[in-house]
């Protein structure tokens, strides 16, 4: 039996997080506000909120959990989660590589990410995409 990796949840929770962008997460002003660096901010403002998700779907993306604080220079949205609550069915030493290093609650386990997710979209395919839009909607 393949038993689960640490960055295996850690993989499920950032493809979970991106795929919220636009949906779940609306990018709304406030959400900018709060999770979004200065120019991501600006090039989205320009975009009425419905059709952020729209611009940004099908960027390449980079994305990383954050060992340390992140400054709000290099990435476009950050997400402050420091812990991944994953459900799972049987014994933890059966299921998982590490249980030790999860904090085990019944069904529960959960994963210290350390600072939150970092999220970058490519820059050159932002730009891109942001200007397309104007050209073709404004």
């Amino acid at each position: 039996m393949n038993k689960i990796s640490n960055d295996q949840i850690l993989d499920w929770e950032a493809d979970s997080l991106i795929d919220a962008i636009g949906n779940c997460l609306e990018l709304n002003d406030s959400f900018l506000e709060k999770y979004c660096n200065q120019e991501f901010q600006e090039l989205m403002r320009d975009i009425p909120e419905r059709d952020r998700e729209f611009v940004i779907s099908g960027l390449d993306i980079k994305h990383t959990w954050n060992g340390f604080p992140p400054s709000n220079d290099w990435q476009h949205i950050w997400l402050d989660i420091s812990e991944i609550e994953f459900q799972f069915d049987g014994n933890p030493e059966d299921v998982f590589d590490e249980p030790e290093d999860l904090t085990i609650d019944g069904n529960l386990a959960y994963l210290y990410t350390g600072y939150g997710l970092s999220i970058k979209f490519d820059h050159d395919q932002l730009i891109e995409a942001v200007n397309d839009y104007k050209e073709t909607y404004q």
